[in-house]
């Protein structure tokens, strides 16, 4: 602080004098009992807690990214096989047709391989959306927040 003022003191001789002053005020608690040690090192403690946390999100991120690319390679080479397997299924579905034409089987056995070109046609959609969701998660991982 610092002030400066023209004072008029109260005594024998009236006159004006000019007081200036300065002044330094400080102030420290006297028992602290460690606490802003203890405050310091919880602080430091939790930065490196917050540190540690960033790197393992770091490596689970990795690790998903890795897992999930596993996952839809091998989802296409289930895609592959699985058009194959619609393609022969439904020619096979057409020869137990024409064989049913012919008077050779039943036509429950027409049935039956008509079923299995409808499985395969559904499992052949169920990889095909697998593979959709394998995408959006690589997408949704690959993300910069």
């Amino acid at each position: 602080t610092a002030r400066a003022s023209y004072d008029y003191p109260n005594g024998p001789v009236f006159e004006t004098i000019q007081q200036n002053m300065v002044g330094v005020s400080a102030s420290m608690p006297l028992f602290d009992w460690g606490r802003t040690l203890s405050q310091s090192r919880a602080a430091s403690d939790q930065a490196q807690a917050y540190e540690k946390r960033r790197d393992q999100v770091v490596l689970d991120l990795q690790r998903d990214w890795l897992k999930t690319q596993d996952q839809l390679k091998s989802l296409e080479d289930q895609r592959e096989l699985n058009r194959q397997s619609v393609a022969e299924t439904k020619e096979l579905a057409g020869l137990a047709y024409d064989s049913y034409k012919n008077g050779r089987i039943g036509f429950t056995e027409v049935e039956k391989a008509n079923l299995k070109a409808l499985q395969a046609a559904v499992q052949a959609a169920r990889t095909d959306v697998q593979v959709l969701v394998q995408r959006a998660l690589l997408a949704g991982l690959s993300k910069e927040d």
